[in-house]
């Protein structure tokens, strides 16, 4: 099978029922991606060396980028070409002495070293954080100078029981996505045979969160933020009012900030759907902005800058960081207990609903995609739309903190 790869088709693929299926790129002939019925995703491509057919795996989609795939295809092209072996010493018929001698703690290092390196779309840099401290501190102490080809099945279920142990459900679902991504990756490079990984299920369950605030608790959230002052307090407003994410809002700059419009432009990068996104602001959060301070950075030279760059800094070189002692301290000047960050997502999504505001546009207002048909051929931004739920919303919000939640003729809820 022959396509034009790119990222929207290699998402929208879907895995094979048994077996795998290979596409190969019309753009680069040779360059392809197979999909296995586990849904694994692997760029590979195909040259002739020295008059022989050579078949070289250049990595797992989770980690490559498709344009960084295709780059390193014609590289590696170019170099069989000359009648160099572009391909990584782990793939030429690699002896299994060689192989074996591999400890698993260098096994981690290169993981560690290619991941670090790499911009994708697939995961945030929190995430590729993750992944690095749980190998540092659940299994390179473990098994760092066993070689890697000797860790079986049973060692890992071993390893994620001991976590379970803890009482930390969660932290052994997350180091077992870690270990099998890790191996499934060093199959991919050739470093490993087989993932003794791969039929490893996750040890625990877990339940989703529900946690919406109640009207009393926001009331008491929204004057904890006012005793927090800035630059949590209105940040952390912000994120309730507006339903964004915390890194959204921290690194919100004042060059994306159109107050006179009413609007902010998220960045691509600072998106999880990788794309600009333009929120409307409603009068309430145009309030709270044009009361913040503007702090300017310095230069490299060490001469102040003429001009902020961030709404949310303490130095105005970088974006704010430590939320979680600034959500220790808001908990204590708030009162409100039993909840996190994220929580002020869904206390805004829950409100459009007890707002009335269609499920589309309640998505869409707090930056979820609409998925399936509509996704592909509905391009309407909606602005105006989702600019009335949110000004619905504030005006519900404030009407929460002046005790007047009936001027909606919407009911308490706590």
């Amino acid at each position: 099978m022959r396509k034009k790869l790119t990222a929207k088709l290699i998402e929208r693929m879907a895995p094979p029922a048994s077996g795998r299926v290979e596409v190969f790129d019309t753009i680069l002939p040779g360059f392809g991606i197979r999909i296995t019925d586990k849904d694994r995703r692997t760029y590979f491509c195909m040259y002739r060396l020295k008059g022989r057919q050579v078949r070289q795996t250049l990595g797992s989609c989770a980690v490559l980028e498709l344009d960084e795939a295709r780059d390193d295809a014609r590289e590696a092209m170019r170099k069989a070409e000359k009648g160099e072996d572009p391909r990584p010493q782990n793939q030429v018929d690699l002896p299994e002495h060689a192989r074996r001698s591999m400890t698993f703690k260098e096994l981690a290092q290169k993981f560690e070293d290619l991941y670090r390196g790499r911009k994708t779309r697939t995961m945030a840099p929190k995430t590729k954080a993750m992944y690095v401290g749980y190998l540092k501190r659940e299994f390179i102490p473990r098994w760092g100078t066993w070689a890697a080809e000797d860790i079986e099945p049973h060692h890992i279920r071993a390893a994620l029981q001991e976590i379970m142990d803890r009482d930390t459900p969660t932290a052994a679902n997350r180091a077992k996505a870690t270990i099998r991504l890790v191996l499934s990756w060093a199959v991919d490079r050739g470093y490993l045979r087989t993932s003794p990984a791969i039929e490893i299920r996750s040890p625990a369950s877990e339940n989703r969160r529900d946690r919406v605030l109640t009207d009393a608790e926001v009331k008491k959230f929204w004057a904890g933020c006012d005793a927090l002052g800035y630059p949590f307090g209105p940040l952390f407003k912000l994120m309730l009012l507006l339903g964004r994410r915390e890194g959204a809002v921290a690194g919100m700059r004042w060059a994306d900030l159109d107050l006179k419009a009413k609007t902010w432009t998220i960045p691509a990068a600072l998106d999880k759907t990788r794309t600009p996104h333009v929120v409307p602001l409603p009068p309430l959060a145009v309030d709270i902005l044009k009361d913040l301070p503007r702090i300017a950075g310095k230069a490299e030279d060490g001469t102040p800058m003429a001009t902020a760059v961030y709404v949310f800094t303490s130095n105005g070189d970088r974006p704010v960081s430590g939320f979680s002692k600034a959500k220790k301290l808001l908990d204590e000047k708030s009162g409100v207990a039993d909840w996190v960050l994220h929580d002020t997502r869904r206390t805004c999504r829950t409100n459009l609903s007890r707002l009335k505001v269609t499920p589309d546009i309640a998505k869409l207002a707090i930056g979820h995609s609409v998925n399936g048909i509509d996704a592909v051929y509905d391009r309407y931004s909606y602005l105006d739309e989702r600019r009335a739920a949110l000004e619905r919303w504030a005006q519900r919000l404030q009407a929460i903190l002046s005790d007047n939640v009936t001027m909606l003729g919407v009911g308490h809820a706590g």
